[in-house]
């Protein structure tokens, strides 16, 4: 979902402000704001600087809908936009700092080199993929950190699980930029310290591409490499580990299954030591993939 615009590019601007404020333009009121909003003979809202407190949309009358409008270099910093619904519109190079948005539907659109600084979510329908194009994973950690956790909390008190799972995988991934940010910051002074912290970045790393939890497919897809990586090892060491009876890649390929499952037939079995060493730990590997695979399984039909 990508236009040509980087979430690099906001390197080239202060991100914390409008980015051509010399053409900015201040609106101070909330009718005029949403008067530009639904203006039908422009499909561009340019250089605002939205002044009023809240924008608010009239429930009684239908909720306020604004179409496939482009907003490019708009502060709706500290604003409450309140009973809106956005419908294929991008948002670029805009100021979200410290906003609210209630009782809003956001369909289709995108967000790009946007800056959602301490944005809050409070009854909205929003994909959290809207906003992959945003935030930079380099300069932007903690602003996607916090996005991401507000978009998870919103998903989860509205039930919307598929968003909810989204915005917990997108969270697992920006706390990891967050985490080896702080690493190389603490490293100069201590180094124990940063080495923990980027341990703990990797973590995550690896979990997200488990699924982190959340997609059963990357989950399920990991699950057989692990088997036949498994499954290679034990056909090449099968000597030393004692197991005449792998003739060929596919014995292998069974023995590891039956030996992460559990299920232990008994029909292989290793005689070396090192053999009965090697099968203890892929059986616990085993034991704690399918308790994973459960978690997973309950998460997604909400038990």
């Amino acid at each position: 979902m990508t236009d040509g615009s980087s979430p690099d590019a906001v390197k080239s601007r202060n991100f914390f402000q409008l980015s051509d404020p010399h053409v900015v333009v201040a609106v101070e009121s909330p009718e005029k704001m949403l008067a530009l909003m639904q203006d039908d003979d422009t499909d561009k809202v340019a250089n605002i600087l939205c002044e009023p407190d809240e924008i608010s949309g009239t429930p009684s009358m239908g909720r306020t809908k604004i179409c496939k409008k482009e907003f490019v270099n708009v502060s709706f910093t500290r604003t409450v936009i309140r009973n809106v619904d956005f419908y294929e519109c991008v948002f670029r190079q805009c100021l979200f700092i410290k906003s609210q948005i209630e009782n809003c539907e956001f369909h289709d659109c995108r967000f790009i080199d946007t800056n959602t600084h301490k944005i809050e979510f409070k009854g909205v329908y929003i994909d959290p993929i809207s906003f992959e194009d945003c935030l930079s994973p380099k300069d932007h950690q903690n602003i996607g950190n916090h996005l991401y956790q507000r978009l998870m909390n919103n998903s989860n008190d509205e039930n919307q699980p598929v968003f909810g799972r989204l915005a917990s995988f997108e969270f697992n991934r920006w706390m990891s930029y967050q985490l080896t940010y702080e690493a190389k910051r603490k490293w100069k002074t201590n180094k124990s310290e940063a080495i923990g912290l980027q341990l703990n970045s990797l973590g995550r790393k690896f979990w997200g591409l488990w699924g982190a939890g959340v997609f059963l497919d990357r989950f399920i897809l990991c699950f057989i490499t692990v088997i036949l990586i498994l499954s290679t090892i034990n056909f090449s060491l099968r000597t030393m580990m004692g197991l005449p009876d792998v003739k060929i890649f596919l014995d292998a390929v069974y023995f590891t299954v039956i030996t992460l499952t559990t299920i232990g037939y008994g029909d292989i079995t290793p005689s070396e030591p090192w053999g009965k060493v090697i099968m203890a730990g892929q059986g616990f590997m085993g034991f704690f993939l399918f308790a994973l695979a459960a978690s997973i399984i309950l998460r997604r039909i909400g038990l």
